[in-house]
């Protein structure tokens, strides 16, 4: 077994405890026999024992209110341009104040495309004829394929009895 190996096993190591538990196994026997590996593992120990004892600091009652008292002094700060206004805006204002506006483009992006859609149906229809003007119009172009292939027999017929000979 090799120490990179080892390593990412060393997690289930302090899991575990102690080599003891481990028993005989590859992993024991390269910690016991390796330094850098038994080093690793006693660092880790040591790590894990300071971060048990480790309390987390209580947070300031007024975190809060100084925190939101720091913000509006950034945002009273006028910022040079347009789009550093517009950038400060969506980064320091409330939901609450972006509702109206987000419910307007929504509003704008509903009757632009409704009426788009009305638009195209509209358009649509008034190009498309009925189903009755179809049928008449393929029965026009059958009675024009008839009258041609009428004329095409009728010179057929007329070029046969020019070359017949007479008897």
């Amino acid at each position: 077994m090799n120490c990179h190996n080892v390593e990412e096993g060393m997690m289930d190591l302090l899991e575990a405890g102690d080599l003891a538990s481990l028993g005989a196994g590859p992993m024991a026997e390269h910690i016991a026999g390796c330094p850098g590996c038994s080093a690793r593992l006693m660092q880790m120990r040591s790590l894990f024992a300071a971060m048990d004892d480790w309390k987390a600091p209580e947070v300031s009652p007024w975190f809060d209110s100084k925190m939101h008292a720091r913000l509006r002094e950034e945002a009273q700060r006028a910022p040079e341009g347009f789009f550093e206004r517009m950038r400060s805006r969506f980064l320091f204002n409330s939901a609450y104040t972006m509702k109206p506006l987000v419910a307007g483009a929504m509003a704008l992006v509903l009757v632009a495309g409704g009426g788009t859609v009305a638009y195209e149906q509209l358009h649509h229809t008034a190009t498309t004829p009925s189903v009755a003007v179809q049928d008449l119009q393929r029965f026009e172009n059958n009675m024009t394929a008839l009258q041609d292939m009428d004329q095409l027999d009728q010179a057929v017929d007329n070029a046969s009895d020019d070359a017949v000979p007479a008897s």
